[in-house]
Parts: structure tokens; sequence; C-alpha cells
């Protein structure tokens, strides 16, 4: 199952450049508890990022603008993994796979309009 998730994922972040959902959907489902697979989750996309970015740096791709980029959003998304962390503490396993779900949901469809604007 994990290859079968793993190919699926390079299939998509190559195609259309979004690895997360099946990757979500893997861990999610796993019976190796909500915790773990949230903490493997964080990991899998620090490693696949730092990768990422090593790949772009050494062909040349990371312009100043991109930089500026991250510096301005950088605080944006240390906002949301502090305020994600503290609601992950604070709401039940099923409420958190719930909204998740919900999440991965509106992202799938807000993708596939982009198809057709």
């Amino acid at each position: 199952m994990t290859f079968a998730v793993g190919g699926i994922a390079g299939i998509l972040n190559g195609s259309m450049g979004i690895v997360g959902p099946p990757v979500i959907l893997f861990y999610f489902s796993t019976p190796i508890g909500l915790a773990a697979g949230r903490a493997s989750i964080i990991a899998f996309f620090v490693g696949t990022d730092t990768v990422g970015t090593g790949l772009f740096a050494v062909q040349g791709l990371l312009t100043s603008a991109i930089l500026w980029r991250t510096l301005i959003f950088l605080p944006v998304l240390v906002v949301g993994v502090v305020l994600g962390g503290k609601g992950y503490v604070r709401t039940s396993e099923e409420t958190f796979k719930k909204v998740s779900l919900y999440a991965l949901v509106a992202l799938s469809i807000g993708l596939g309009l982009q198809v057709f604007i």
C-alpha cells in the first residue's frame, strides 16, 4: 500500500504539483494513530519541500522575487502552524479528521475549477 500511495503521490506531483491528498488520506486511514500520522505528514512535507527547494536552487530557479515572496508569507505560515497545533490539541481525533478531509475536498474542488478558468 505504501508503494502505491507513493506512486500516486509522485504522479500527482509531477503532473499537477499536488502531492498531499494521497499522503494525507493514507496516514489518516492507517492504524498508527492520529498523532503519529500527523507527525509523519509534517515530516513528509518538510522532506519533499527541502529536496525540491534544493533542486530548484541547483538549477538556478530560485529568483529574488521568489525569496521575497517567501519572506512575506513566512509569518502567515508560522501563524498557521501555531493555530493548527493549538486546534489539534483542543479537538477530538474524529473532528480533526473531518475538518482535514473537508479541507482536502475544498482544495481539490478549487484545483479542479482552475482547469475551467
